[in-house]
């Protein structure tokens, strides 16, 4: 069966649930689970007259029957919820460290405030999401500076700056030295 939805919160349930683009595939952890979640969703088709906030009800149960039943849903831990907004945080920069992401996208991906998610986040790693980013960022370009020899505007842009200038600037607060002559000297230097 091919099912077909979208939302503010659809990437977000789907990863709760394991289901990511390379892995597309439900893949229930119990019978009785898997037929939670198909009555739900088998409700949702046989009963096309529910109201809105009806179809909004039980597309929530299906969600919720999906992360409960599947067999890779991400675990939440229990006793600690920011944990839980960390490791989301990373994965998402993860994910998206090549494209313009801000601390705002990082927050709205978590449905959280960006001053709440800017204070648990530099409280769990000491760091800014900002500045998080940005390390993240460096390391992945000291990666392909060490191992590849493709231009720097071209590594710039791979992960995720559009003037080199920036990234160069970036890249040098971290290093201690501009991308090109780190790259010369790369026997010796390793990214944090």
């Amino acid at each position: 069966m091919w099912i077909e939805f979208d939302g503010m919160k659809t990437k977000e349930y789907l990863s709760e649930a394991g289901l990511t683009r390379s892995s597309l595939i439900y893949h229930a952890s119990s019978e009785e689970g898997r037929q939670e979640m198909f009555g739900h969703l088998r409700y949702l088709v046989d009963h096309p007259d529910l109201l809105p906030a009806e179809v909004m009800g039980y597309t929530y149960l299906f969600f919720g029957a999906l992360i409960r039943s599947s067999r890779n849903a991400r675990k939440l831990p229990k006793n600690n919820i920011q944990d839980f907004y960390i490791q989301s945080t990373v994965d998402f920069i993860e994910n998206h460290y090549m494209n313009e992401i801000s601390v705002e996208d990082m927050a709205a991906n978590l449905g959280l405030n960006r001053s709440y998610f800017s204070k648990i986040f530099k409280k769990a790693t000491q760091k800014s999401p900002q500045d998080f980013l940005i390390q993240y960022r460096i390391n992945k370009a000291c990666e392909l500076l060490r191992s590849t020899g493709m231009p720097i505007v071209q590594i710039a842009h791979l992960v995720g700056y559009n003037n080199q200038f920036h990234f160069t600037r970036a890249f040098k607060k971290l290093m201690n030295l501009p991308p090109q002559e780190w790259r010369k000297r790369r026997v010796f230097n390793t990214c944090n």
